[in-house]
């Protein structure tokens, strides 16, 4: 049980730190005795001590919050405690539920008769940051990151760009989750556009939270890395069903991979038949030219421009089929044997699907 801090920054009506921990404490303190950490020997003892109190702490009450208070810690031991309770909380994914960290400088320290509790709490967004970046850039999932500009955007009451790089990565996120095509096409350089001005107005208005702009403008530049082929190549939607295969390949999201690769194909071949993209996007055309495919593979229609692109839409649905219905189809038994022993020589497979795909080279 603990008393409420609404507010870390400021002064504290006490004049040491045991007075600060007495206001924060209303039942009685248990003290751990950790080793001085002299050798590698007492640091893996402190590492191990600290593990087992939070493991404990979190089987007595698994929604409990920690509040790290590093005060008086000698030399290494908060560097030590601090990326100790980090990995040990990311490691039982419960990061979140580390949600302050702060130090208390005493009266004798300061120019008044009060205690300053200086709030660092920002160091634990920022870990989690860091943590949630990969998520974002593998597979465009951005609610982590979207949680950590909430509790930003909450410390800023005026006109807020943490809000706005929220609302741009949801976009951008809903844009991949949904496989936009349309929309990635129409707004990908809008968001990154939204993006840049955010990140230049933190770093303008917001100079306190400077890390966080720079942390933002390398994610940012990731990003556009990651959909550079898309954003420079707008002639074809053909292109951006490549490159949405490509990623969702790269970060093993088969079932978008294999769906982007065979409409990415059916849209070359509405290109190369009618030599534009006006249809592409036309349902009854799509459906038509689905049947066209099905009776060039079956050999009851002929088209010797259109036969090596018949033929990977049909390697892309066996492929497929295996994954999907493999405990239900007999037929793949043998080829999922193949996948359990080597996966690697599988996504090679895959890989190859997709430069099959290239070597069509552009529809018209």
């Amino acid at each position: 049980k603990r008393k409420s801090l609404p507010h870390l920054h400021g002064h504290f009506k006490v004049n040491s730190h045991l007075g600060v921990i007495d206001n924060y404490v209303e039942n009685k303190l248990e003290f751990i005795t950790v080793p001085t950490c002299a050798n590698n020997q007492e640091v893996n003892e402190m590492i191990n001590t600290i593990s087992k109190l939070i493991i404990r702490l979190f089987s007595d009450n698994y929604n409990i919050e920690i509040h790290l208070d590093i005060t008086h810690s000698f030399r290494i031991h908060p560097v030590l405690l601090i990326n100790t309770i980090f990995f040990i909380l990311v490691s039982m994914d419960k990061l979140e539920n580390l949600t302050k960290i702060f130090y208390v400088m005493e009266s004798r320290y300061t120019n008044s008769n009060y205690a300053d509790i200086i709030d660092i709490s920002n160091l634990i967004l920022a870990s989690q940051l860091a943590y949630s970046v990969r998520e974002l850039i593998n597979s465009g999932i951005s609610e982590n990151i979207e949680t950590i500009l909430t509790s930003l955007s909450n410390q800023i009451r005026r006109r807020n760009p943490f809000y706005q790089i929220k609302r741009s990565l949801e976009i951008y996120s809903n844009i991949l989750l949904l496989s936009d095509t349309v929309k990635l096409r129409k707004d990908i350089n809008t968001i990154y556009n939204s993006l840049d001005k955010s990140v230049s107005e933190i770093m303008s208005n917001h100079p306190d939270y400077g890390y966080f702009a720079h942390a933002f403008n390398r994610i940012i530049s990731r990003l556009k890395e990651s959909t550079d082929n898309i954003s420079s190549n707008p002639l074809t939607y053909y292109t951006y069903h490549k490159e949405l295969a490509r990623q969702a390949l790269e970060n093993r999201r088969l079932s978008a991979f294999f769906t982007q690769l065979r409409e990415g194909v059916i849209s070359w071949i509405i290109e190369n038949r009618f030599r534009h993209s006006e249809y592409v996007l036309d349902r009854y055309e799509r459906e038509k030219t689905n049947e066209l495919v099905r009776k060039i593979i079956n050999k009851e229609y002929k088209d010797d421009n259109l036969a090596l692109a018949a033929q990977l839409t049909d390697k892309i649905r066996d492929k497929r089929n295996c994954i999907s219905h493999a405990f239900m189809n007999p037929d793949c038994e043998d080829k999922i044997k193949k996948i359990y022993k080597s996966r690697l020589n599988y996504i090679n497979d895959l890989k190859k699907l997709l430069e099959e795909f290239e070597a069509l080279g552009p529809p018209y």
